[in-house]
């Protein structure tokens, strides 16, 4: 039986971060059902400074713009798949959907940013404006109805898709509580932005009322934070630092914590993987209200809290599970009953997207 033809554009690991797992794992659905020609938007790293950096991403962009014309027009492939930048990145997407509307191809573009959402340029509606009749993917409703109001584009087009489809089951999720001391976890890229500083501040305030807490931190550190970093560690010997975690280390980290904080600020937070993943562990969270993130966490799989409040809202809620009023048990099993839930949910969502892409007509 012929397979049809998906052209897959996006950035894919290295380097390994929220959207490129997830493109990858898209990728990998796609290539189960579909003959797949994949365009890397991702330069990968080469050995020349960093002057020429810019130069060859450019260069890397210009070669894959050329073949995807080339192939367009050899192969006539069935559909494009497109994991949007969410920055001056659009500039080149929009290249891509171009072609692939000349050539009467079924466009799918997957959304993974609010930058756009929140904050509309004029690239930005040049490319979405070329996409208007495309299928349209999205992460939850909120960014369903800013897709909407923002560049006018029809409902009917809007596809809500979680990013815990593409997250494996865990069968045997380990017993939080079973810790000497309460374990307070953050992985992320660790940038004031992320929320480090109140992460720092949470814990303080716990060791300020007599409470024996330990904290884990997990991720890159941004260099122009480093000097701070370094001094709140030293400042704060009960948090230690692990360094970018994955694969293995990473899975240590969430059997070692309690519960994960996540007090991000970035005002373009979308659905962060690490929530997700954290939830799969049985690991109740405590996050800051933003982007997707309401739909993400429940009342019994942890707590949001408006960004502007959360150190002291997140002390006064961990307080609570130290006393006992909030048991942890209880959340830990929410986060994996939350988990288990959304996954149901969007398990047979994303086999009839993939179906689509591979070669349903629209």
């Amino acid at each position: 039986m012929t397979r049809n033809t998906v052209f897959f554009v996006g950035p894919l690991p290295p380097p390994l971060g929220g959207f490129s797992a997830i493109n990858q794992k898209m990728l990998g659905r796609l290539s189960d059902r579909a003959d797949v020609r994949v365009f890397d938007t991702a330069p990968k790293s080469l050995s020349a400074g960093p002057k020429w950096t810019r130069f060859f991403t450019v260069f890397h962009r210009l070669r894959s713009m050329c073949m995807f014309l080339f192939f367009a027009l050899a192969r006539r492939p069935d559909s494009l798949y497109v994991g949007l930048s969410g920055g001056l990145g659009q500039i080149y997407d929009s290249f891509y959907i171009l072609i692939a509307r000349l050539v009467r191809l079924d466009v799918f573009v997957h959304h993974h940013s609010f930058a756009y959402l929140n904050e509309v340029k004029l690239h930005n509606r040049i490319c979405l404006g070329l996409a208007e009749h495309a299928c349209h993917i999205v992460l939850c409703d909120v960014m369903a109805e800013k897709l909407t109001s923002g560049y006018l584009i029809p409902k009917e087009r809007i596809f809500i898709l979680s990013n815990v489809a593409f997250l494996d089951e865990r069968k045997n999720t380990p017993e939080v509580g079973e810790h000497d001391l309460l374990t307070l976890g953050f992985i992320s890229n660790i940038t004031l932005e992320k929320g480090i500083v109140e992460f720092f501040e949470v814990i303080a305030n716990l060791a300020g009322r007599g409470q024996s807490i330990r904290g884990l931190v997990a991720g890159p550190v941004d260099p122009a934070l480093q000097g701070r970093f370094s001094s709140l560690l030293r400042t704060h010997p009960a948090i230690e630092y692990l360094g970018p975690v994955y694969g293995e280390k990473k899975e240590m980290f969430f059997q070692s914590v309690d519960m994960l904080l996540f007090p991000t600020k970035y005002k373009n937070e979308a659905e962060p993987v690490s929530i997700l993943e954290a939830l799969s562990y049985g690991i109740p969270v405590l996050s800051a209200d933003r982007g997707c993130i309401h739909s993400m966490i429940d009342e019994m799989s942890g707590a949001m809290f408006p960004f502007e409040n959360y150190v002291a809202a997140a002390t006064e809620y961990i307080m609570s599970v130290l006393a006992g009023t909030i048991s942890l048990h209880s959340l830990s099993e929410g986060a994996s009953n939350q988990f288990n839930t959304l996954r149901a949910c969007y398990g047979d969502l994303v086999a009839d997207l993939v179906s689509k892409i591979a070669g349903q007509k629209l």
